[in-house]
């Protein structure tokens, strides 16, 4: 499953910056997803160039997510 949009439980104490992270991480892998995994594509339905979601899914380890 590519869903890391889980709320972290009522104890937890979390960051602007990890949340930040979540929330882009879920955008990038929902329009991974979409563009059937083409970085290109993917970068238009986000409004970044294609080099920024190359940087991003290195960033956030996100080829594990990518189907087989």
């Amino acid at each position: 499953s590519w869903d890391v949009t889980e709320e972290p439980s009522s104890g937890d104490r979390f960051s602007l910056k990890d949340e930040v992270a979540r929330l882009e991480k879920g955008h990038l892998l929902h329009a991974l997803h979409r563009a059937k995994w083409n970085y290109t594509a993917a970068g238009e339905l986000l409004g970044i160039h294609e080099s920024t979601v190359r940087k991003k899914i290195r960033e956030y380890s996100l080829l594990q997510y990518r189907p087989h």
